[in-house]
């Protein structure tokens, strides 16, 4: 039983506009997530969109512990006080 749909490539073409809308503020973010649960997506966008959206993810905990770190950092060596 063959998914007629898993055996399509996308084209060029397709990559293209595809990664016009991922430029788009906003409408990327629901385009990234459509195509990463969607079951009518093609296989090959859903991966890329889930990969995407797992990257993202690392990158975000990644910057709140730089931040956290910096913050705490900086709080407990006093740079952060308001002089009187």
């Amino acid at each position: 039983m063959s998914n007629s749909r898993s055996s399509e490539t996308i084209s060029v073409g397709d990559w293209t506009v595809t990664f016009i809308i991922l430029a788009i503020p906003l409408v990327n973010i629901g385009a990234m997530l459509y195509w990463a649960f969607s079951g009518s997506a093609n296989p090959s966008k859903r991966t890329y969109a889930q990969a995407s959206l797992i990257l993202f993810a690392v990158a975000v905990v990644f910057y709140l512990l730089v931040v956290v770190v910096f913050g705490v950092s900086l709080g407990s060596s006093g740079a952060l006080t308001i002089p009187e």
